[in-house]
């Protein structure tokens, strides 16, 4: 509704509902289509948007939501990201040249420091779980089958270090994992930063949970181009005992920080504006 209120506050013609609309000139929806579940709601909205070639930008779950959440004391950010044709690593941010002041902000805001990368150790290797019945969008495998058969089998080639799998709470069967050791997470996504502590390396497919574990410098590899911090992580396994890198880092905190706004933020037209002359400028519109 606050986007809406922002289109019309710029002379926009606005459509607000669910149904299936592919003339338009733009649209909003809300998180992205799910490959393994194409009749969910949301799909039904967003798959002939595609088809037609509509640009559309996707809300969904704010950058840096566990922090956001610890400092309100409160299950929901209120906070969101905003990508172009996709909500996932895979989206176009529209953010190019930014400085370092709004994720300054954040910090301020939320309570949380960037730390300095760690020395390389032999503390456990955290696995983060897939949500949604544990599937992968780009695998016909569950994730507990992938991180058996693809998974395990080269991290215990590299490395004998101890292994976490960190359950999605929105996942309950318990997986048939030998050798590892199975944690469960909260439902009220608060303990990641805690349980990251003990981690020398973090392994996920898509997990938002990269961004927290790239914030607090732990090398983490990230097997999806879906996953939202995919562009600073590390894309295979075979380097997990290698010296990571972390020269992409500062900039792309700074450019997370800037594609992650409030409902209150998401009413200010010229925040709306400022995208769609962004789309233009880059051709979609």
């Amino acid at each position: 509704m606050s986007i809406g209120k922002a289109c019309q506050a710029l002379g926009h013609e606005v459509i607000m509902n669910d149904k299936i609309t592919t003339d338009v000139d733009l649209a909003f929806v809300f998180a992205t289509h799910s490959p393994k579940n194409p009749t969910m709601e949301r799909s039904q909205v967003i798959l002939p948007l595609r088809e037609a070639k509509v640009p559309t930008f996707h809300i969904d779950s704010s950058f840096f939501g566990t922090y956001i959440r610890n400092a309100l004391n409160a299950p929901e950010t209120g906070m969101f990201r905003i990508g172009l044709n996709e909500s996932t690593g895979e989206a176009d941010w529209l953010v190019d040249h930014v400085t370092h002041h709004r994720f300054d902000e954040f910090k301020k805001k939320f309570r949380f420091e960037e730390q300095y990368p760690r020395l390389p150790s032999d503390s456990p290797i955290m696995i983060l779980g897939q949500p949604n019945g544990n599937f992968q969008y780009d695998d016909k495998r569950n994730f507990d089958d992938y991180v058996k058969e693809e998974i395990m089998p080269t991290l215990l080639e590299k490395t004998d270090r101890a292994i976490i799998y960190r359950q999605h709470p929105m996942v309950t069967a318990r997986p048939n994992l030998d050798g590892i050791d199975i944690q469960k997470a909260d439902r009220a996504r608060r303990t990641l930063l805690k349980d990251l502590q003990y981690c020398s390396a973090v392994v996920t497919h898509s997990s938002s949970g990269a961004v927290e574990a790239i914030v607090e410098a732990i090398p983490t590899f990230a097997l999806s181009p879906r996953c939202i911090a995919y562009d600073a992580c590390g894309h295979t396994l075979k380097d997990i005992c290698e010296p990571f890198d972390w020269s992409k880092r500062e900039n792309l905190l700074w450019k997370w920080a800037h594609t992650t706004w409030s409902i209150e933020e998401f009413e200010n037209p010229k925040v709306i504006d400022n995208y769609i002359q962004k789309a233009k400028d880059k051709g979609y519109l």
